[in-house]
């Protein structure tokens, strides 16, 4: 098993069934409507019980980096590409790779849609590409 071999625990087994038919969850409090990418059972904010929803897909660049030296072999051949915390429209954050673009052309704020490609190990992901 790769080092980015995706490892589904039992709170984590419904976003990775939705990846698996090409969905992106997020979770959202059932009392306060916090919203969070991150699984697990309880809100942070106010304790109140967590369901899964589907996200729109579209988000904005908040921060990235270029990597240029991959850190093991199995990036050797991706190398350079972009890591990225990408804002979602419904509010969570998450990490992720923003490909189909040059890495120059990348920037903060820029508009983003999830598309399902195999990563490293071949395990689908969700990357983000520019919007269309």
């Amino acid at each position: 098993m790769s080092l980015y071999e995706p490892r589904a625990s039992q709170r984590s087994a419904p976003y990775w069934q939705g990846v698996a038919d090409e969905q992106l969850l997020f979770q959202q409090c059932e009392s306060c409507e916090h919203r969070w990418m991150v699984p697990r059972e309880a809100c942070a904010q106010c304790g109140g019980g967590a369901s899964w929803r589907n996200a729109t897909g579209a988000g904005t660049v908040y921060s990235y980096s270029v990597v240029r030296r991959a850190p093991t072999k199995d990036l050797r051949d991706k190398a350079p590409y972009v890591l990225a915390l990408i804002d979602l429209a419904e509010g969570p954050r998450m990490m992720s790779w923003v490909i189909d673009t040059p890495v120059e052309s990348v920037t903060i704020g820029m508009a983003v849609e999830v598309v399902f490609d195999a990563g490293p190990a071949g395990t689908l992901l969700p990357m983000f590409r520019p919007a269309r």
